[in-house]
């Protein structure tokens, strides 16, 4: 591990990168923060056990960087890692991906002491593809007003909170990043710092975030899986909340059962073990959700001809991306 300068103040921010074998693109985001016009912070990158030359990238850089290496263990924990190495008031996180434009920390601190109730700060973001071309397609927060709720987490704005800046004494409060979560965990810790903190987004997009095919949020199926856990927590941890807010949870549960029933049907013809789960859980999300006509359709596909879906999922899929529309619409 790399160390900084034990003698020196401790910085106002700590940049968190968590990695794994992605030295071309983590590359390119330490670069991004390097060029950062706001300058008291300092960079800890967790390597979560690459195997390509990210050792390479790092030790480059290892006199502007904290770098700590670890077992592959998810990044989950690569982030709490981050966290507990942490010397900032505020814990700002980037993926190894993505990129800041130069104003990015400016603007957040900024917010941070415009809002100086709000114990995480975030903006919005601009895609961009694989070879780093930015497009024009905003992300972000999508309900109105500069606020985050837990209501708008459940809601809009589930993926909104793009890689922001938190607090650490917030961090550490609620325990950090749920190590048992393999993807969603930046969303289940968002609704749990909903509980205790105001949070705010800013305008800007600020974020450059880049679209792979190894991006962890494309696999469906896991998403849904642990989203469906995420809202079991919700209802364990805050069952007030639920109970004042049940037609919105059921509705959340309903999607996402309808999103794994969906995404089983997908993989049935690999796995025909998944056409009764997919029924199962179908069922799960009309309970929640009766009036769901996706529901019925998902539901009446996977008795009356199951494995007939995966064919037709990746002709879609196919025609999506080479520019055409499908002769017929999803369900």
């Amino acid at each position: 591990m790399a160390v900084g300068n034990p003698e020196a103040p401790p910085p106002l921010v700590s940049v968190v990168i968590p990695t794994y074998n992605r030295a071309d693109y983590l590359e390119q985001a330490l670069s991004s923060v390097f060029r950062q016009t706001f300058t008291d912070y300092e960079v800890i990158v967790v390597d979560d056990g690459s195997t390509d030359h990210t050792p390479r990238v790092l030790k480059s850089h290892q006199e502007r960087i904290i770098s700590l290496r670890q077992e592959n263990s998810g990044a989950a924990r690569a982030r709490n890692q981050g966290i507990r190495l942490a010397q900032g008031t505020w814990v700002a996180f980037l993926d190894s991906d993505d990129m800041w434009r130069p104003v990015a920390l400016e603007r957040l601190v900024a917010a941070a002491a415009h809002h100086p109730e709000a114990g995480l700060i975030t903006m919005r973001g601009l895609l961009m593809t694989a070879d780093g071309e930015v497009t024009d397609r905003l992300v972000g927060k999508r309900s109105p007003g500069p606020s985050f709720t837990t209501r708008s987490l459940l809601d809009k704005d589930s993926g909104g909170v793009l890689t922001p800046m938190v607090q650490r004494r917030v961090l550490e409060d609620v325990g950090g990043y749920d190590e048992g979560l393999r993807t969603a965990h930046d969303c289940d810790l968002w609704l749990r710092i909903s509980f205790r903190t105001p949070m705010v987004a800013i305008e800007d997009a600020l974020l450059l975030r880049r679209v792979h095919d190894a991006n962890a949020s494309g696999d469906q199926l896991l998403n849904a899986r642990m989203w469906l856990r995420i809202l079991q927590k919700l209802a364990d941890e805050h069952p007030e909340f639920v109970r004042d807010n049940r037609k919105l949870v059921n509705r959340a549960r309903a999607k996402e059962n309808l999103r794994l029933g969906r995404e089983l049907l997908a993989r049935a013809d690999q796995n025909p073990a998944y056409v009764s789960e997919a029924r199962r859980v179908l069922r799960s999300s009309l309970a929640s959700h009766p009036r769901s006509r996706r529901a019925w359709a998902y539901l009446l596909w996977s008795l009356l001809a199951p494995r007939t879906y995966a064919g037709w999922r990746r002709r879609e899929v196919k025609a999506r991306r080479g520019g055409r529309r499908s002769p017929s619409a999803a369900p």
